[in-house]
């Protein structure tokens, strides 16, 4: 992306230096670009060629001058074509086309955004090459529709931006990339002194790194997990696996607590307004841009698949968190205590837990198989109807950010798909959720998923929790 980024300021300056105006343009939509969030990437699937074998010149050209110095023109030494290297090549064969295609949505889509579009557009078509020059490149661009994205995103693999450096990171502009551009090569040009003298052209800093990932490998979510100790003996606190609800609201409280001792938020935002819906999940709305916690009680796995109680609890930020909030938790939460509501009995302590913990990683490690230890919650009622349940866990499924394409098999039912769950109706339900339906759920998809796994309407506070299934 650096590369593309680099030729197409090089194509608006060549083309700009012909006429001021145009080059005012140029600059004022590239301008415009780099404070643009990070772009989709839609690039063809490629896959390895047929190995071969070619000579290549070696890295010995010092051998050969010192030849020349000698006076030898003619010896081996002297001779560049004799320094070369067999060298095992791998190349990549590409299926689905060859253009890679950089998707930036166009919001506001007004007349002066839709103007910059169009600027950037002709400067791209007048791309020739990326790099030093030897690598031929075509260049172009226009405005698709939203039917135009979801054909073109069904040819390639769709690389998506992540919120934290994970997956594979690129190099994106921010502001000022085109002024640190600018400067350097005016850098560049005078690097060579009029006595001779060399001045280093400072490294390029002007830009941030930019995880990216393709939904099958969707990295997983931001999480800290801990044990819970009895408050009084050298033991694990056990709940019953049907009062998961009651375990995550108590998680929360002690989160709330911590929260409004500290003062933790996120930057520009108010402590009362991240209190209330990143960690209590109150008060949102459409426009609400803060995502939320979500606290997931986890019932112990033993090694015969066999579920018992709630030892462990789990908090995970939004899938496109960045990390910072449990980080911030993994801190300040151990020690705390758990105590029920209203009686205010303390329960519990929280005390770090490892990630290779043998519960926890059958919560949090890929796999393509998964099935529910908690029930799903579907609020919008299924008449106690099996068809009527897959339509309305689907609408759940994307709710809660997966995409119905992505599964290749599932199945609902009452009964738990583990041994020593409850039936679906026995798991304790919030007020809010009174009246809704819960289902056990088994999922298979076309690529291994990363936990931890929650769907429905009880995914913030331990309902419709999923574990790795293994036969």
């Amino acid at each position: 992306m650096a590369a593309v980024a680099i030729a197409i300021v090089s194509v608006a300056g060549r083309r700009g230096a012909r006429r001021l105006e145009g080059l005012k343009r140029a600059l004022a939509a590239l301008e415009w670009l780099e404070q643009q969030p990070p772009p989709v990437i839609v690039a063809p699937v490629s896959q390895p060629s047929q190995p071969f074998r070619l000579s290549v010149p070696n890295n010995a050209m010092d051998v050969v001058a010192r030849a020349w110095q000698r006076g030898n023109e003619t010896g081996k030494d002297a001779n560049p074509a004799t320094h070369k290297a067999m060298k095992m090549v791998e190349g990549m064969t590409l299926v689905d086309g060859d253009a890679v295609h950089f998707l930036w949505p166009l919001r506001p889509k007004s007349n002066d955004v839709l103007a910059f579009a169009e600027t950037l557009f002709l400067t791209a078509r007048n791309l020739v090459a990326l790099g030093w020059g030897i690598d031929m490149a075509v260049g172009n661009g226009q405005v698709l529709s939203d039917s135009d994205v979801a054909t073109l995103t069904k040819t390639g693999e769709r690389w998506s931006p992540l919120a934290r450096d994970a997956g594979s990171c690129l190099r994106v502009p921010v502001t000022g990339s085109l002024s640190e551009l600018h400067q350097r090569h005016e850098r560049f040009l005078r690097r060579i002194t009029p006595d001779g003298g060399f001045v280093p052209v400072p490294a390029f800093s002007a830009f941030r790194r930019v995880g990216y990932a393709r939904e099958q490998d969707r990295p997983s979510r931001p999480y800290v997990a801990f044990q819970l100790l009895h408050p009084e003996q050298q033991r694990f606190r056990s709940f019953r696996s049907v009062l998961t609800a009651k375990v995550a609201a108590m998680a929360r409280h002690a989160v709330a607590q911590v929260t409004q001792e500290t003062g933790h938020t996120e930057q520009g935002v108010d402590v009362a307004q991240w209190l209330d819906q990143y960690v209590h999940g109150h008060g949102r709305t459409n426009d609400t841009h803060l995502g939320r916690f979500a606290y997931l009680p986890l019932p112990t796995i033993d090694p015969s698949d066999v579920v018992g109680g709630i030892r462990r609890v789990l908090v995970a930020e939004p899938a496109d968190g960045t990390g910072e909030h449990v980080n911030w938790l993994r801190r300040i939460l151990s020690g705390q205590s758990l105590v029920s509501e209203p009686e205010q009995n303390l329960e519990a302590y929280l005390a770090p837990l490892p990630i290779s913990d043998s519960v926890l990683v059958r919560y949090t490690l890929p796999s393509t198989e998964w099935a529910t230890v908690t029930p799903v919650v579907l609020p919008w009622g299924d008449s106690g109807k099996p068809h009527r349940a897959e339509k309305q866990f689907l609408k759940a499924l994307r709710h809660a950010g997966y995409r119905a394409d992505e599964l290749d098999h599932l199945e609902l039912r009452r009964e738990p798909f583990w041994r020593g769950s409850e039936l679906a109706r026995r798991y304790f339900l919030p007020k809010h959720l009174t009246g809704t339906a819960s289902w056990h759920v088994w999922l298979r998809w076309k690529h291994a998923f990363t936990g931890p796994l929650a769907i429905g309407s009880g995914r913030f506070y331990g309902l419709g929790v999923f574990a790795s299934w293994r036969n």
